[in-house]
C-alpha cells in the first residue's frame, strides 16, 4: 500500500490505524467502553475511545399487506418517547434470527411464520462496534401477551405502510435503524427486491 497523502492524488490506499495499547475503561451491563492508543494512517499517534457492542437486530413486521407494526418506547438517554420497530441485544451464543424471533414475541406477543434477513447496519461506527441485523417478518400470529422485562414499558402501535412513510418524512420518526428500515419498505412495496423467506415451522 502507498503512504498516505491528504491531497488525495494516491489511490488504493490503506487508512488502517493500529492500535498499539488497549484500556477498558468502563464495564457496564452489556457496554464496555475502550481507550486506544493508535498510530493513524498517516504516522501520528491519537487516541480512540469506543463501545464493545454485543450486537442487535431490529425487524420489520407486517401484520398484512396494507398494515405494519412498531412501537413506541421511552428513551432516557434522549428524554423522549419515539417510535421504532421492535429490536433487541443479542445475547451469548444466539443467532441473529434467533434473536430476531424472541424479541419480536417478547416484544409484542407475535410470532412470524416466515423471515426474511435484509441486511445489517452499523449506527455508530465512530465511536461503537454494534452492528445491527435487519430481517423483515410476516404472516403474525398473536400467540401471547407482551413478555417484557420489568421496567421494559413499550406501547404497540399499528400503523398503515403510507401513514408510516408519512412520519418518516415528516420527522416523527426519527430512529436510524427504524428510518433504515424504511428503505427496504420502499423496496419490498415496490417489488424491486428478491425477498428469500425462510419459513418456521417451529
Amino acid at each position: 500500500m502507498h503512504k498516505y497523502e491528504k491531497n488525495g492524488k494516491l489511490t488504493n490506499i490503506s487508512l488502517e490505524e493500529k492500535s498499539i495499547g488497549s484500556t477498558k475503561i468502563f464495564e457496564g451491563i452489556f457496554l464496555n467502553l475502550y481507550q486506544d492508543d493508535v498510530i493513524t494512517a498517516d504516522n501520528q499517534k491519537s487516541v480512540r475511545e469506543y463501545f464493545k457492542h454485543p450486537g442487535a437486530v431490529a425487524i420489520l413486521p407486517f401484520l398484512n399487506e396494507e398494515k405494519l407494526l412498531i412501537e413506541r418506547q421511552w428513551r432516557f438517554p434522549i428524554r423522549q418517547e419515539i417510535f421504532e420497530f421492535p429490536a433487541g441485544k443479542i445475547d451469548r451464543g444466539e443467532s441473529p434470527l434467533v434473536t430476531a424471533k424472541r424479541e419480536l414475541l417478547e416484544e409484542t406477543g407475535y410470532i412470524a411464520k416466515s423471515w426474511c434477513k435484509l441486511g445489517e447496519l452499523l449506527p455508530v461506527p465512530a465511536y461503537s462496534n454494534e452492528k445491527i441485523f435487519l430481517f423483515c417478518a410476516k404472516d403474525l400470529i398473536l400467540k401471547t401477551g407482551q413478555n417484557t422485562e420489568p421496567g421494559e414499558c413499550i406501547n404497540l402501535v399499528y400503523i398503515t405502510i403510507e401513514d408510516f412513510l408519512a412520519k418518516v418524512q415528516n420527522l416523527e420518526i426519527i430512529d436510524a435503524k427504524t428510518i433504515a428500515l424504511a428503505f427496504w419498505l420502499l423496496r419490498i412495496r415496490d417489488k424491486t427486491i428478491k425477498m428469500n423467506w425462510e419459513v418456521d415451522n417451529g
